[in-house]
């Protein structure tokens, strides 16, 4: 098992030494005929907007990009799954200010809590990571959210225990996917 913190379009590669390669993409599943991968779609997850408790926008349920305008934002690195969609929030050509960069949602959420910028955050993993200091704003007039898939080499795919691996990953996405629409 090993913890590879990769952008999106270093995921395929990493199945050349990786049985099962989880990962994320905000634009889309890869496409199997396209990657010759074999590609199981695990959930779509809501990326959400995350302010600190005490900003002008943490009463709202939702906001919108115009809302967001000249906002310092924690960011992710170029190439990274969050960091496609900052240029989704650009409005009458001012695109989101990044002040600084960081590859751990914890990390960007400490920043966010205490005051330091805004940031794009998966609901999941926030609402599960029970941050504190921390409000998550859901984002309208944008369609931002990540797809979770898992990829194999498709000779690997066809072993019994990368099978039983991919099993377990639907069951436990299909339980995440019922929290969302709770």
């Amino acid at each position: 098992l090993s913890d590879l913190d990769l952008a999106e379009y270093e995921l395929a590669g990493a199945t050349a030494d990786h049985d099962v390669v989880v990962g994320h993409s905000v634009v889309a599943v890869p496409d199997p005929l396209a990657t010759g991968l074999h590609v199981t779609s695990l959930l779509r997850e809501p990326v959400d907007v995350a302010v600190p408790e005490g900003h002008r926008l943490a009463g709202r349920e939702r906001v919108r990009p115009e809302d967001l305008v000249g906002e310092p934002w924690i960011g992710v690195q170029p190439g990274h799954p969050f960091d496609l969609v900052l240029p989704m929030l650009t409005v009458d050509g001012q695109a989101p200010r990044v002040v600084q960069r960081f590859l751990d949602n914890r990390v960007a959420a400490a920043f966010v809590a205490s005051g330091q910028g805004i940031a794009l955050l998966p609901r999941l993993w926030a609402t599960t990571a029970q941050v504190k200091g921390v409000r998550l704003l859901g984002l309208e007039g944008v369609r931002a959210g990540r797809h979770v898939f898992a990829l194999s080499r498709p000779d690997r795919a066809e072993r019994a225990a990368v099978r039983r691996v991919l099993t377990e990953l639907e069951e436990i996405a299909a339980e995440l996917a019922g929290q969302l629409s709770r």
